[in-house]
């Protein structure tokens, strides 16, 4: 199972690939593969373990913009997964390299629960994320990608 990690300092947001639908016969018609995949966040004190439905589409968009920003050393990017939109990230780079990562992630329930989470990094760390997410890239990415 594939994986990419956001790590710093002690905490992560980790997403899993458990299941890509119907890889690798066809696509869904708007957003590349599907995939169901285990979300963990572990943030202080705070700790979660959700199931989450992302696009290979969101990972792949993803990538490119960490990349870019990760490149410069500078520049804001967001992620959310486009189905449930029940997980939502940004990554912020400041002028010294390191890395501002917050977020919300919510219950698809009907009790609204959420987890807010926010945590620093830098560059290290984020170099083996993107180090994760080329291997999915190269492995589900296709020409619409």
């Amino acid at each position: 199972m594939e994986k990419f990690i956001l790590e710093g300092y002690g905490n992560f947001l980790k997403i899993t690939l458990a299941e890509v639908f119907d890889f690798p016969e066809k696509t869904s018609s708007l957003r590349g593969y599907d995939t169901k995949s285990t979300l963990e966040i572990s943030s202080g004190d705070f700790q979660c373990n959700f199931i989450i439905y992302i696009s290979m589409d969101d990972i792949l968009k993803f990538y490119k913009e960490l990349y870019e920003a990760n490149k410069s050393l500078s520049g804001s990017i967001s992620f959310t997964n486009i189905y449930d939109r029940n997980l939502e990230f940004s990554i912020n780079y400041d002028v010294n390299g390191q890395v501002l990562i917050t977020g919300i992630i919510s219950s698809t329930t009907d009790f609204g629960n959420s987890l807010n989470f926010e945590f620093m990094s830098d560059q290290s760390y984020i170099q083996s994320t993107l180090i994760e997410l080329d291997i999915i890239a190269k492995k589900y990415g296709d020409k619409r990608n």
